[in-house]
């Protein structure tokens, strides 16, 4: 495969086909002047593509080699920040998203290009305040990220950043502010994210049984690759409140689930905390369903347990 055959695809948004020819992609970068672009492609391709932990390793694999192929201060080191904060919030990497993050904001000023990976660049730093328990620090950094979206009348990530805002909300305690941002409704694609953030509202309101039925809505919703960790904290959210009821059987259930759910976004963190608890009886189950993450649990510290939202 040529350079300019990888830069056609790659305009034309062929991730899957540039995945499929990965060895021949790999080959070219060998062989470019510009390995960085090469790998930085690969890197767009995998995560666009990915479908399973292995994935999400490689793909923060090729970010990184982007990112440190690049010769200093060119767009495509910018490029490489933005892309392994961004996958890195993905996983629950707080630490990864938060040096990436602030490395991308110091060099976007000086690229034009750049300036359209803003807004998915402070997404992912409020991830990585969420998985530090942060949950208003995390509300903060996503009221920015609607006004970049706003701005840009991008009506999707629009909803997708006030779900984020529910969920930060709900879980720093304040549910009138979660109720703000809750859309009414949403496109069809994101109807199990909005069932997940009405449940974590619902659970800060101490409304247990309707915050299981949100909650169960949510997981029977189709998912994209991205979203496995919104899964895991919507399961860990109802097994706090299937705990609250008295359904300790089923708050195990939950916990379980979790784990799996995590398991498929690379999630270890959570995927640890989640098999703790249900090793040592739930008992920590309140301070679990706090975490969070599109596709983050974001989460680091228990994506995600996430941020996800």
């Amino acid at each position: 495969m040529s350079l300019e055959q990888l830069k056609s695809m790659s305009q034309a948004g062929q991730w899957a086909e540039i995945r499929e020819h990965a060895p021949t992609v790999i080959a070219a970068a060998e062989l470019a002047d510009d390995r960085a672009y090469v790998h930085g492609v690969l890197s767009m391709a995998y995560a666009r593509t990915a479908q399973g932990a292995a994935d999400w390793r490689l793909s923060l694999e090729h970010a990184r080699a982007c990112r440190d192929t690049a010769e200093p201060g060119t767009y495509m080191q910018v490029f490489g920040f933005k892309q392994v904060a961004c996958i890195a919030a993905d996983m629950g990497r707080h630490r990864e998203i938060s040096a990436n993050a602030a490395a991308f904001l110091r060099e976007e000023p000086k690229h034009e290009r750049a300036t359209r990976f803003k807004p998915w660049v402070i997404r992912a730093l409020s991830h990585a305040a969420y998985q530090r328990r942060d949950y208003l620090q995390a509300a903060a950094l996503r009221r920015q990220v609607l006004g970049l979206f706003q701005d840009a009348d991008n009506g999707p990530e629009i909803t997708r950043t006030r779900l984020n805002l529910a969920w930060a909300y709900a879980r720093a305690g304040r549910p009138v502010l979660a109720r703000q941002h809750l859309p009414e409704t949403v496109q069809a694609d994101m109807e199990h994210l909005r069932y997940g953030a009405l449940a974590a509202v619902l659970a800060a309101e101490g409304r247990w049984s309707e915050a299981l039925d949100a909650g169960r809505a949510s997981l029977r919703g189709g998912r994209a690759y991205f979203d496995f960790a919104d899964a895991a904290e919507t399961a860990l959210i109802l097994a706090q409140c299937a705990h609250r009821l008295g359904l300790r059987e089923a708050a195990f259930a939950f916990i379980r689930e979790a784990a799996t759910f995590a398991a498929r976004q690379d999630r270890k963190a959570l995927v640890l905390l989640a098999l703790t608890l249900g090793r040592e009886g739930g008992v920590f189950l309140d301070a679990a369903a706090s975490p969070r993450g599109s596709g983050g649990y974001h989460p680091g510290s228990p994506r995600y347990l996430s941020g996800v939202a």
